[in-house]
């Protein structure tokens, strides 16, 4: 197994390195709001928070995450309507 510095080193001589750390903390917002999320789940709702999180002047891309994870989670949104926000209806939900 890979020890997390090891991976950080590795990330760092690419140009991934911040895409790969923005989607695994979106990732654990999903894991801690959702049951069993699908593959679809994990792209959409992380692609749209970090899509909206690099284009706002001031976010918590976590925070960001863990809104539009938990309105998920209560079936107050579906994934076609986040797919479907703009950035602004995205950064509403940050908690």
């Amino acid at each position: 197994m890979i020890s997390a510095i090891d991976l950080y080193r590795y990330l760092k001589q690419t140009s991934r390195q911040y895409d790969i750390a923005y989607r695994l903390l979106c990732y654990a917002s999903i894991d801690a709001y959702i049951v069993n999320p699908k593959t679809e789940v994990y792209e959409i709702i992380a692609d749209r928070c970090i899509e909206a999180y690099l284009k706002a002047e001031e976010c918590d891309l976590v925070r960001l995450a863990d809104g539009v994870c938990r309105r998920y989670a209560e079936d107050k949104l579906t994934l076609d309507e986040i797919a479907g926000m703009s950035k602004w209806e995205l950064l509403m939900l940050e908690d």
